[in-house]
């Protein structure tokens, strides 16, 4: 995955803006095909639902059991994707989803 990632962006990508946004990297530093943190970066930032099937693997059956099986609310500060909050909505919903 990592090689083909790497072909993905070039440095011109650090200037995009997603939904018209701010530049993701405004000074435009780096190259993302030598550097795979920043493609994947750059693939988080400009391409959420791909970078959800590709990083999207299911949590890990510990995280879930860590945290309290009730809530009344759910704020989960830092979300990113929202993969985690749609884990507990589901879970918490008693699978329902709701």
């Amino acid at each position: 995955m990592s090689r083909e990632l790497g072909r993905r962006y070039t440095a011109a990508d650090l200037a995009c803006s997603p939904a018209g946004g701010e530049p993701v990297f405004p000074q435009g530093d780096g190259d993302p095909q030598a550097d795979v943190v920043l493609a994947w970066e750059l693939l988080y930032r400009l391409e959420l639902e791909l970078y959800d099937q590709l990083a999207g693997r299911a949590l890990h059956p510990g995280v879930l059991r860590w945290l309290p099986q009730t809530a009344d609310r759910i704020a989960e500060v830092g979300a990113g994707t929202g993969r985690l909050t749609l884990e507990l909505i589901r879970s918490w919903a008693g699978g329902r989803g709701d």
